[in-house]
């Protein structure tokens, strides 16, 4: 019937001939089941702000409610997103179609954020939203380590970042949430599903953008792709505060509150300063040393051989933990406990520490690429070890049980968990194990479950990603940026190495940081506490193991009084020498900690702001409790002596200075 009315309005008049194709149009349009037209623009309602979406190219604007103001919230790339097509409208959402990409999108609107699932039956990488192009976009807020905000015209960051990217599922980005400041209002986003996503920086007009990408794959039987939006007013800890609110609403929040309940020696982390302990830091004279410091709270860890895998061939170090120390430690009131890793493997023979021997299982047992070779580990050695290669043991998981049983029958009250928590994730293409990304993570959620609940470990892991937080009660790393910066840096000869064994330098020997090292991962004006307004009273937090406190010598007091004000502990390389070297600043540190962690511990990081222009007076505030303002100046601020930390005991209605010490 179509093609009868097309073949007769060829001969009807240019008017005529107009009119009647309107005419079918409207008909065609509204018949049951066709395909509607977009219109100009979709809106919708939120609790605090409307959107406005424009199909073509899949624009987003957004204002405030009550404010004259209208901001650019993301966008398509070029020559993409341009042939919608509304397939589905109801009260609050709309499905859009956009053939030529084989891609469907649904939008609605969900208490005040604007969702978008995306859903594509091809492989393929879908790049959206582009974001900081509306003209009003001051910084890029996001979580890389501890959180950063970062002007979008700062040259240094130019350099840092352009062409770079970071992932979504925690090893890029902490947690997978990111936001941008307008000035008189924050853009929040959050990936729900923060798998095989990557957001994207580059420079267009003098300015740092960003684009977010999304791989469709087959092997994943094509999951859908979910973020959300919302416009807020101007915080910048507000991408923060909407992740934790959605986290907290989805069920997916747990406190250390609930944690102490179900293991009640997860309490003793509050208070404590963390250590790692090396050569006679590893005997009875060096607890009571730290005893006699006055030191009531404290987290020790040890690089050791597994028990059963103490030979002559690991007998290089003098002093190991055994069973006296712990025993030791645990009645001075101290969590303690060893450091392992299920990262890389390599054959017995040829291994160069204990942890990477698991048993038979080189190489069988490793990650395989897609083009059949093994997965190289670890500085290139051996292999990374597969989580589904493990798992699939009988029974499930022997080998490390048996490492894990070893540990524990030495009295351990703790344990530390390398990468199981950091986000690096695996696709294995082994056809005797295969396992995507997400079937890893399933993996590795498992046992750090095991260890923490079966097991009753106060359990960390190395810069625990956000889908960690519920398994683990601490984390050491997740304060550093996570910059590239670090490595090439940690490679110089003068940093120090792995020797001497009972004391290596890469722990005690102290260095002068490089200013472009100091910059990009601790200059205060940069800095945000984006992982404790979101996880403060969830998961104790720390610096990376290899940087002590001590270690960076020109760093010592800006680092000491970041990590007061985020109210973190932070973490030292102890053996006798180093005992009798800082003793006095570990005890003065020590005691004012265990006083300010005792009241902020359980408590929300609330609010953050900067008192002056150039960011180097911040004010922190926990709950209704503390208010801690320190001044990373040079100079005296009302009060406040230059890197030093002002606390204000509401309740008491007292002030309190905290001078940091250097070296």
């Amino acid at each position: 019937m179509v093609y009868r009315f097309l073949f007769l309005s060829l001969h009807l008049p240019m008017k005529k001939y107009v009119v009647f194709f309107f005419a079918l149009f409207l008909c065609l349009a509204g018949a049951k089941g066709a395909t509607q037209p977009p219109d100009v623009s979709l809106s919708f309602s939120l609790s605090t702000w409307s959107a406005k979406v424009h199909p073509h190219g899949l624009v987003v604007w957004g204002a405030r409610l009550r404010e004259n103001k209208s901001y650019l919230l993301g966008q398509g790339p070029d020559k993409q997103f341009l042939d919608p097509e509304i397939i589905e409208k109801t009260g609050d959402s709309v499905t859009l179609s956009y053939p030529s990409q084989h891609l469907k999108v649904k939008i609605k609107a969900i208490k005040n954020r604007l969702h978008f699932t995306f859903s594509s039956p091809k492989e393929q990488k879908m790049v959206w939203p582009i974001l900081g192009e509306d003209t009003q976009t001051q910084a890029v807020i996001y979580p890389e380590g501890e959180g950063l905000y970062i002007p979008l015209k700062d040259k240094f960051w130019h350099k840092r970042l352009e062409n770079t990217s970071l992932s979504t599922r925690g090893d890029g980005l902490s947690a997978p949430f990111w936001g941008y400041d307008f000035g008189k209002a924050t853009l929040n986003l959050i990936v729900h599903n923060d798998l095989l996503n990557e957001l994207y920086f580059r420079i267009k007009n003098e300015k740092l953008i960003n684009q977010l990408s999304h791989e469709f794959r087959s092997l994943d039987h094509f999951s859908p792709f979910e973020m959300s939006i919302s416009l807020t007013k101007a915080d910048p800890l507000a991408p923060a505060k909407n992740y934790k609110s959605y986290l907290i609403e989805t069920g997916q929040y747990k406190t250390l509150h609930e944690k102490i309940k179900e293991n009640p020696e997860v309490e003793k982390l509050i208070g404590a300063l963390h250590a790692y302990v090396w050569g006679d830091g590893r005997t009875i004279p060096a607890l009571n040393q730290l005893k006699s410091l006055g030191i009531k709270r404290l987290w020790l860890g040890y690089e050791d051989k597994p028990p059963h895998l103490y030979t002559d061939k690991w007998m290089k170090e003098q002093h190991y933990v055994d069973e006296d120390y712990i025993r030791t430690a645990k009645a001075f009131g101290y969590l303690v406990g060893p450091y392992d890793s299920f990262h890389t493997m390599q054959h017995p023979d040829q291994s160069d520490c204990a942890n990477v021997i698991f048993d038979d299982l080189y190489p069988k047992g490793c990650i395989f690429l897609a083009n059949g070779k093994p997965d190289k580990g670890f500085a290139d050695r051996g292999c990374h070890v597969s989580s589904e290669a493990l798992i699939r043991q009988t029974p499930s998981n022997k080998t490390i049980l048996k490492r894990i049983s070893a540990f524990i029958k030495t009295g351990i009250n703790s344990y530390f968990l390398d990468c199981d928590g950091t986000g690096e994730l695996f696709d294995d293409y082994s056809p005797s194990h295969p396992m995507t990304q997400k079937k890893d993570r399933e993996n590795r959620m498992k046992r750090m479950k095991y260890l923490s609940r079966s097991q009753g470990m106060v359990l960390g892991s190395e810069s625990a990603a956000a889908w960690a937080a519920p398994y683990i009660a601490f984390s050491h790393g997740n304060f550093s940026v996570h910059s590239a910066i670090h490595w090439p840096f940690t490679k110089d000869k003068a940093y120090g190495k792995w020797w001497p064994p009972e004391r290596p330098g890469i722990f005690f020997k102290t260095v002068g940081a490089p200013e472009e090292y100091i910059q990009a991962r601790y200059d205060p004006r940069y800095r945000l506490p984006l992982l404790q307004a979101v996880f403060h009273e969830s998961v104790i937090m720390t610096d990376r193991w290899e940087l002590s406190h001590m270690k960076l010598k020109n760093l010592v007091k800006r680092r000491e009084i970041l990590e007061l004000l985020y109210g973190i502990p932070s973490i030292w390389a102890l053996d006798l020498k180093d005992l009798k070297t800082h003793g006095a600043h570990l005890k003065k540190l020590s005691a004012f900690f265990d006083r300010l962690h005792s009241a902020i511990a359980l408590k929300p990081l609330a609010n953050f702001k900067w008192l002056t222009e150039d960011h180097l007076i911040q004010q922190v505030t926990f709950g209704d409790f503390v208010i801690l303002t320190a001044n990373f100046s040079q100079e005296p601020f009302k009060g406040i002596p230059p890197e030093s930390l002002q606390v204000n005991w509401i309740e008491e209605d007292v002030l309190e200075i905290y001078q940091a010490s250097s070296l």
